[in-house]
């Protein structure tokens, strides 16, 4: 499968859901509930990569964070969501946050 439609299509899953999803867990079951229900496992058998690239941007509850935190933190990033490129949101986050070269370091 595709590299970066696996990543935007995870993104954009990720972006759906609601920011209190699983909200009455504990925060280890609700990211395990999570990827269950995302099918992350059959996820990262299409696509091995992907698992590198959720990894090495601090994992699914990082993500999740980044995909559901105050727009108004960040325009940019909201614009680049706004206009549905979330790699590119992302990577506007990776740069804020120090990480990324090492996005770029795992692209494909």
């Amino acid at each position: 499968m595709d590299m970066e439609a696996c990543w935007e299509g995870l993104l954009q899953q990720l972006r759906g859901l609601p920011a209190d999803f699983r909200g009455e867990l504990p925060p280890e079951q609700r990211f395990d509930s999570l990827g269950k229900d995302l099918c992350l496992t059959s996820l990262y058998a299409l696509c091995p990569p992907l698992r590198k690239r959720v990894a090495s941007c601090g994992g699914l509850a990082q993500l999740w964070s980044h995909c559901h935190r105050d727009p108004t933190a960040d325009p940019e990033t909201e614009l680049a969501w706004q206009q549905g490129a979330p790699a590119a949101a992302l990577m506007s986050w990776l740069r804020a946050s120090g990480s990324y070269e090492l996005y770029i370091e795992i692209r494909p």
